[in-house]
């Protein structure tokens, strides 16, 4: 740090008083002929002023804030008790709680921001805290890195923590780490697969080539992927990417922090196992510092860069992308409202629409975006976010925040949210150390997005929200794990299958709405992917399904409790072919008016085994051929003019084994003639 963190401060009425800072302060009175130590104020100087009016009174600026001194520079006094000035090198929000936050810092290490707190918590302040990352699957583990091994042994070793950062513990990575270029270590989780993070070091001895390293146990150990194949090349490496849509696709990239020394980017098409150079960056990109690499969710063959440095004569531009997987390139720094000439940082895609994004970047001046691909851009927030530099963003999903660290001021969020759109495939969990994930906003799966809920978690909606799953869609909640849909305030508005939208919803505990699932198609005869709702539990509220073939209701609980009973209890069915509804129970402590399933229209209708109790009407069939067999509908009370089973206009219709008990009318028929 001496090398840039020096810096000197003449008295103006002594000339023989002189301060000297770097990594630490010093003090002279003799006019510089020796120093001595004075009081510790913070690491890595920037600036000493001496007051233009009072010689007793120094300040002192550095990595640590705003210092004093009043009795000229022997002893120091801090002034940052109301300032945010941390120089941030990474942050990461853990995906499940948005309130979870943890960034790496300046000689304290890593720092905890949690559930929401208003005050940061040293985990780890040993030294640089360089690198964060969340696992995306589990709220308790991170993998960190440090810019200095503690105790300093001229080596990095990558941390873990499987507490949710409460402790952290290293492990004894072998390989080259020579406190310069690697001085940032590239840490990336899998995306699509729990306990897995991959980095990277040079072999410590020979050509010093690239060894590629995974991780499948959180961070504890790592192995070589590349063990006979180390990437040729023997600069540090720098940022990886893994694709969510592929994860055998890989880039990694090499290079030094000085520009025009030989930056590369590889891909390894195979999980890491072999590498090949993508681009040496002599043909179409300037060769300067490669400070992120960002591959399309949704789309393997869309990768974005990100540069530092600053222009060249003859090679402009920050924010470079391909859309054949890295072997053309074009600058999308603008052509109208054109990226200022400033080192860009970082970069995440923001969907706000299932056709239309916004690109946004963290540069060395603020948060721009761009809603045009890079055509033009502007600032974000820029009456708010202090003009600085921004070394990392984190955008949160679910709960619409947009967080920036800042080199100098802290970390600072802006609610860049609304509906949020699943393009390609998204996680959906919470963190078990809270109540819930709180989701603000609709959530919409587009077509060939897929949404995941691959966990046991409670999603708690806004008040009015759903997940609307749209014609093409998918959403997979298959695991069997528990899952509670329920809302923050008020109700909710469910889930809605639209068109051939389609999914798994098992073992999913529906609360607080009267549309827990909606499914509706205008597509006509079409061929519909099957939606299977299975061991489901429901209150106060049926399933309904509107014109869409393909459906299967099995195993659910359908309970009505309190409140204005529902027309239908368990499950509606309006002109929808091939729907199997089977091994359901339907029950309300006392009777009610409510029908527990009702077909209108559909021809393959199934309905097998089902429980039904105290319902007004157990069955209701209209103009169906369905087949209705081996269900027991039951009344615990005065029956009334109740009806066990009743088809009206339903010639076709198959009724059969079915156990009716205690109903005024066990089989009602209306212009029916059932086998």
């Amino acid at each position: 740090m001496a090398n840039t963190n020096l810096t000197v401060g003449y008295s103006p009425v002594d000339d023989k008083l002189i301060l000297l800072g770097n990594i630490s302060q010093f003090r002279s009175t003799n006019a510089g002929a020796n120093f001595s130590s004075s009081g510790f104020a913070y690491n890595d100087a920037h600036a000493i002023d001496f007051h233009p009016t009072n010689e007793n009174v120094v300040f002192y600026g550095c990595d640590g804030g705003i210092f004093r001194s009043t009795d000229k520079g022997t002893n120091w006094f801090g002034l940052n008790g109301t300032l945010s000035l941390s120089e941030a090198y990474k942050l990461s929000v853990n995906p499940s709680n948005p309130d979870a936050i943890f960034i790496g810092v300046t000689d304290n290490g890593h720092l905890q921001k949690d559930n929401g707190t208003v005050n940061w918590t040293s985990r780890q302040s040993c030294c640089d805290g360089t690198n964060i990352v969340y696992s995306p699957f589990k709220s308790n583990v991170i993998v960190a890195s440090t810019g200095a091994h503690y105790p300093s042994d001229n080596k990095f070793d990558p941390w873990y923590s499987t507490n949710s950062g409460l402790s952290f513990t290293s492990y004894n990575l072998p390989g080259l780490w020579d406190g310069h270029n690697d001085w940032v270590t590239p840490l990336f989780p899998h995306p699509n697969e729990p306990g897995i993070f991959y980095t990277a070091r040079r072999e410590a001895s020979g050509s010093n080539n690239i060894v590629f390293w995974k991780s499948t146990n959180d961070g504890v150990s790592y192995n070589e992927v590349n063990p006979s194949s180390h990437i040729a090349n023997n600069k540090a490496p720098l940022q990886i990417a893994v694709s969510k849509s592929n994860s055998d696709l890989i880039y990694l990239s090499s290079g030094s922090y000085p520009a025009d020394i030989d930056q590369k980017l590889f891909r390894s098409t195979n999980g890491g196992v072999n590498w090949s150079v993508v681009q040496s960056f002599d043909d179409q990109i300037p060769d300067r510092y490669i400070s992120h690499i960002e591959i399309n969710p949704a789309n393997e063959q869309e990768v974005f860069l990100t540069l530092s440095g600053y222009y060249y004569p003859s090679t402009s531009g920050h924010v470079w992308k391909s859309s054949n997987g890295g072997t053309n390139w074009s600058n999308i720094s603008g052509t109208e409202n054109v990226l200022p000439d400033i080192p860009v940082n970082d970069l995440v895609i923001h969907n706000t629409g299932c056709s239309s994004r916004d690109i946004i970047i963290a540069t060395d001046l603020g948060v721009y975006v761009s809603s045009d691909e890079g055509q033009s851009w502007r600032e974000l927030a820029q009456e708010t976010l202090p003009n600085c530099i921004v070394t990392d963003l984190d955008f949160n999903l679910y709960s619409g925040k947009l967080r920036a660290a800042t080199w100098g001021r802290g970390v600072w969020e802006v609610d860049a949210g609304g509906i949020v759109y699943v393009k390609g495939t998204e996680y959906l969990n919470s963190d078990p150390a809270t109540s819930g994930l709180n989701v603000v906003n609709d959530i919409i799966v587009c077509s060939n997005g897929n949404l995941k809920i691959p966990y046991g978690c409670t999603i708690k909606m806004a008040a009015g929200k759903k997940i609307i799953v749209q014609s093409g869609g998918t959403i997979d909640a298959s695991s069997g794990n528990a899952i509670t849909f329920t809302s923050q305030s008020g109700t909710w508005g469910g889930i809605e299958f639209q068109g051939s939208g389609a999914g798994t919803l098992k073992n999913c505990t529906f609360l607080n709405t009267s549309t827990p699932i909606v499914i509706e198609s205008e597509e006509g005869d079409v061929e519909y992917p099957e939606i299977t709702i299975d061991e489901c539990t429901f209150s106060n509220s049926p399933v309904q399904i509107t014109n869409r073939a393909e459906v299967t209701i099995q195993n659910c609980d359908f309970t009505y409790s309190s409140g204005d009973a529902p027309t239908v209890l368990g499950v509606l069915s309006t002109g929808s072919d091939n729907v199997d509804i089977s091994k359901n129970t339907v029950t309300s402590n006392s009777s009610i008016t409510s029908a527990g399933i009702s077909i209108v229209f559909g021809n393959s209708v199934s309905i097998t085994e089902n429980t039904i109790q105290n319902m007004g009407l157990g069955i209701s069939l209209s103009n169906t051929d369905a087949f209705v067999e081996n269900n027991t509908i039951t009344a615990t009370g005065d029956p009334g003019d109740n009806i066990g089973i009743g088809a009206d206009n339903s010639y076709s219709c198959i009724i059969n084994k079915n156990t009716v008990t205690d109903y005024f009318y066990g089989i009602k028929l209306y212009s029916s003639s059932p086998t």
